[in-house]
């Protein structure tokens, strides 16, 4: 989640606990990460081997108004080039190559 501004980190934790509790019920099968972020770290992080490389394996919007699949399409594109891998739960996950593949089916 997107929002204009955060005060401070006990605000953007309330945010996100408040979300995920309200989601909780309507996705009792699927889990989800909830991060709300203010426009400045949503600039910040929309780069290669920042928290949200991992966009490009996947997420859903609920509701837009900042283009954020357009984002995201820019982040996929930097991170082909890239060599990125996350590591999740003691697996790998060479970010870099699924950008790469993502792109190819896009053709």
């Amino acid at each position: 989640m997107v929002v204009e501004r955060l005060n401070d980190i006990h605000e953007k934790s309330e945010l996100e606990l408040g979300i995920k509790r309200a989601l909780r019920d309507t996705s009792r099968f699927k889990p989800i990460d909830v991060v709300v972020l203010d426009l400045e770290m949503l600039r910040e992080n929309m780069k290669p081997g920042t928290m949200l490389s991992g966009l490009v394996c996947g997420y859903k919007v609920l509701y837009d108004e900042i283009g954020l699949p357009t984002l995201v399409e820019d982040l996929v594109k930097a991170l082909a080039l890239e060599d990125v891998v996350l590591i999740k739960r003691g697996r790998r996950l060479n970010i870099s190559a699924h950008a790469r593949a993502k792109l190819l089916n896009q053709k």
